[in-house]
């Protein structure tokens, strides 16, 4: 029997009962009683390889309920069963639920062993892959982050900020892709190679762009995803990349009709994480920035800036201390802008200390042009566990 998680939803505990007495020896099954039941499985943490669905139920029908399971579980091979089997049911269910099989019932053992073995062998291909290519590509993306932010800080160095910033938000949303979040992020500003450098001084600097200028990196985005468009597997982070800047209300790059659930939930995280980030170089307070976020109607997804908030309250976990480069470890993060004696700007505050960033901190150390402690942050250790203390004792 495979170790392999099914879920079987059904508003008829008969059907129920049925299926479990057919494929109880052959799988690992677990039923639920009607879409609510289903859900809340899910969002407990449960997890599933594959899940059946009823078509006709109260409430919420199959098609709602594997769109739903599709947000918050993309991994999870998805089937309908159902008597109906219309041209109109069968595109909402491709559309809206992105099924891998549709049943019809009455269905039998036999033919169902047959499918569920096809759906077991579909998430496994699909989880391999997807596993490859993260560890794969994961490694590249932060050599390419890491070396644009040692050869432009100024544009680059936000890069690791952006990245820890979105995660914090992710752990207060549902269905996000982390893997795409992470990606987007650490790439988000790639477009920006092909804007001037006195563009890009002048908003550090907090000065009024031109026209022109502003027209300019406006749509870096459309550079970046095209970039990154042409990496095979990276479509979607493409996507979200391009999208970073549209407002929730549709205004803005690129001008086309997406506006709201329409624009990519990821994308959506971003511009948030950006407007955050900006607001928070610039000292503002963290009361400040949210004040000033949530006054800006239609620009931000709500549930973002919700999700925004509470990571906020949690970002004062860390202990602040200064290092010389020779005394730091790998994954701490650089707290300040560091410049050699002239001002030249050598690394961006926000830089996670990667073997990239070590290596390039120990070699402006070992020249003379880093002379003095770099502010650098850390996590707090977690508390130890009562248990462990009274058995200490």
């Amino acid at each position: 029997m495979s170790d392999h998680q099914i879920l079987f939803v059904d508003d008829e505990p008969h059907v129920l009962s049925a299926i479990r007495r057919g494929l109880r020896n052959d799988f690992k099954l677990v039923t639920a009683e009607g879409s609510k039941e289903a859900l809340a499985l899910f969002e407990q943490g449960e997890k599933f390889s594959v899940i059946v669905s009823d078509c006709r139920m109260p409430e919420m029908d199959g098609i709602q309920l594997l769109e739903r399971i599709a947000q918050l579980s993309p991994t999870t091979i998805r089937i309908l069963l159902t008597g109906n089997t219309d041209q109109e049911t069968a595109v909402r269910a491709v559309n809206d639920g992105d099924v891998f099989r549709f049943l019809n019932k009455p269905c039998n053992s036999e033919q169902l062993k047959l499918v569920l073995g096809q759906a077991l062998r579909q998430f496994e291909l699909v989880t391999v892959e997807k596993d490859l290519l993260e560890q794969t590509l994961k490694g590249s993306i932060q050599v390419l982050a890491d070396l644009l932010g040692i050869v432009k800080p100024e544009s680059f160095g936000r890069s690791n900020r952006l990245r820890r910033k979105a995660r914090e938000v992710a752990d207060h949303v549902d269905g996000i892709d982390r893997w795409q979040l992470d990606a987007a992020a650490l790439l988000s500003q790639l477009g920006c190679v092909n804007v001037a450098e006195s563009t890009l001084n002048k908003l550090l600097d907090g000065e009024v762009l031109d026209r022109q200028e502003r027209a300019d990196f406006i749509s870096h985005p459309s550079l970046g995803a095209e970039l990154i468009g042409r990496i095979p597997r990276m479509e979607r982070v493409a996507e979200i990349i391009l999208y970073q800047n549209k407002t929730f209300d549709g205004r803005g790059f690129p001008t086309d009709d997406k506006k709201g659930e329409q624009i990519p939930l990821e994308a959506r995280v971003l511009s948030a994480v950006l407007a955050y980030d900006e607001l928070k170089s610039q000292d503002i307070s963290d009361a400040a920035i949210m004040e000033e976020l949530r006054a800006t109607k239609g620009r931000f997804d709500p549930k973002i800036i919700d999700a925004l908030e509470k990571s906020v309250d949690l970002a004062s976990s860390c202990i602040i201390t200064r290092m010389m480069p020779s005394e730091m470890r790998l994954g701490l993060v650089i707290e300040q802008d560091v410049k050699n004696a002239e001002g030249v700007m050598l690394l961006c505050s926000g830089q996670e200390v990667t073997p990239a960033i070590m290596e390039h901190l120990l070699k402006f150390q070992k020249s003379g042009a880093i002379t003095k402690r770099i502010l650098v942050s850390e996590p707090k250790p977690e508390p130890e566990p009562e248990s462990a203390e009274r058995d200490v004792a």
